[in-house]
């Protein structure tokens, strides 16, 4: 083919826009039309934001895993038992008081009232009358204040000491009864209870002058 025939069968002016829609020749005059996207160009933008939102989800996760690691929780004290009382340990000593514990009041100790003095007792009387002599005499042998009885009139009974104290060994009680008195003189009965558990009866009378038994006369009744 010569160069002549290819110019004779090119397209002529009026056919060229046809071809252009069709791929053929040259584009017409205008602007051109944009390219459509490629699906590869979508996928790739899809991929990029589902990275970047789960490296926000992770970047989210490790900082809410920091935060709440950070605060140990507080462990509540454990309640006593049941029918347990706490015991409050008690401050040991020279340390001061707890802050907001009321100090104890100081108590002032009472000064001791002076003790009144006992009235001393007064002294009785000696017995001077002859029924007075004698039931002082019989009380000091039933308490076994023998030596009081002797210096009322038992060292003027003829015996000695001893023999007066022993003559009362075998007795544990002596009940005296004045009967009457005349001038110095007192009549008496006497019953004298015996440790063997018997009582022996007296009548008699003593002389008494100056306060002492002077001289005695007793005989058993039983």
């Amino acid at each position: 083919m010569t160069f002549a025939g290819l110019a004779a069968d090119a397209p002529s002016a009026d056919t060229l826009p046809a071809l252009a829609a069709f791929g053929f020749g040259p584009p017409p005059d205008g602007p051109e039309a944009p390219e459509p996207e490629q699906p590869s160009t979508r996928r790739r933008w899809a991929l990029i934001t589902v990275g970047v939102l789960l490296v926000l989800g992770a970047v989210l996760l490790v900082l809410l895993t920091r935060g709440t690691s950070g605060h140990a929780p507080t462990s509540r004290p454990t309640a006593p038992a049941s029918g347990t009382t706490p015991t409050t340990p008690s401050p040991a000593p020279g340390t001061g008081s707890a802050p907001g514990a009321a100090a104890p009041t100081p108590t002032t100790p009472a000064s001791p009232s002076p003790a009144s003095p006992s009235p001393s007792p007064s002294p009785s009387p000696s017995p001077s009358d002859p029924a007075g002599v004698v039931t002082a005499y019989y009380n000091d042998i039933n308490q076994h204040d023998y030596q009081a009885a002797w210096q009322l009139g038992g060292d003027h009974l003829g015996e000695s000491y001893s023999s007066f104290v022993s003559g009362f060994s075998n007795t544990t009680q002596d009940t005296v009864t004045v009967t009457s008195v005349s001038g110095d003189t007192a009549a008496v009965t006497l019953a004298a209870q015996n440790s063997d558990g018997s009582v022996t009866d007296y009548s008699g009378d003593y002389s008494v002058q100056n306060g002492v038994i002077t001289s005695a006369s007793l005989e058993p009744t039983n």
